[in-house]
């Protein structure tokens, strides 16, 4: 039991190290959705989220992330939530496809990998 926590609290940290540095890089670029508002913003989020799915339906493409990434990093600074309510529908579509082909993605594994690499090194 306590590798199983271990493993969750380290998939925790990984998360949250990712969303920290996507919202770092989004602030150095200049933070170009501040000016929308938090209608705006959720409705961005959607059409984002959606047009990322699309674009990478029935592929290995992870898509492309810069917009989606910007609007959750916006959301993230007004301490909103993303309306995922909007988009239950793709949502479940994507945890069936993870089902049908596996959670192992050599893209995926690698940044975990590099990730649990940092980590060792920032105890050491």
């Amino acid at each position: 039991m306590a590798e199983e926590e271990t493993d969750r609290a380290q998939a925790a940290d990984f998360l949250a190290s990712e969303l920290a540095r996507e919202t770092q890089s989004y602030l150095e670029r200049g933070r170009r959705l501040q000016g929308l508002t938090k209608d705006q913003l959720a409705s961005k989020w959607v059409a984002d989220f959606r047009s990322w799915r699309a674009s990478r339906a029935d592929t290995d493409d992870p898509g492309n992330f810069a917009d989606l990434d910007d609007t959750a990093a916006e959301l993230r600074l007004r301490n909103l939530e993303p309306p995922s309510d909007q988009v239950q529908s793709e949502v479940n579509a994507m945890v069936e496809e993870i089902e049908r082909i596996g959670p192992d993605q050599p893209a995926v594994s690698a940044k975990v990998q590099q990730f649990l690499d940092d980590l060792n090194k920032r105890k050491n």
